[in-house]
């Protein structure tokens, strides 16, 4: 899997994050631009739905197909285990 194809996610979630929720794609992409994203990364949500608004980074993440990105429930940032699985 290309960096494209998977890593992209784990990287819009942190740029995401202390976005206020629910958002829509201007804010979104507005909030990567004021935090210096990859175009890459703007060129994933450039495609999401413009009157939907997201619940939260990894709503937004799966809209855009990272479908293959790290689970939300699976570890922190500091790679504490959230959802109460041991890490493998």
């Amino acid at each position: 899997m290309s960096d494209d194809e998977g890593a992209w996610a784990g990287e819009c979630v942190s740029l995401l994050t202390g976005v206020s929720f629910p958002a829509g794609q201007d804010e979104l992409i507005a909030t990567l631009i004021r935090r210096h994203a990859p175009v890459r990364l703007l060129r994933h949500l450039a495609d999401l739905d413009r009157d939907r608004r997201y619940a939260n980074p990894w709503e937004v993440v799966m809209a855009c197909g990272g479908k293959d990105g790290p689970s939300p429930l699976s570890e922190g940032a500091d790679g504490a285990v959230l959802s109460g699985r041991s890490r493998p």
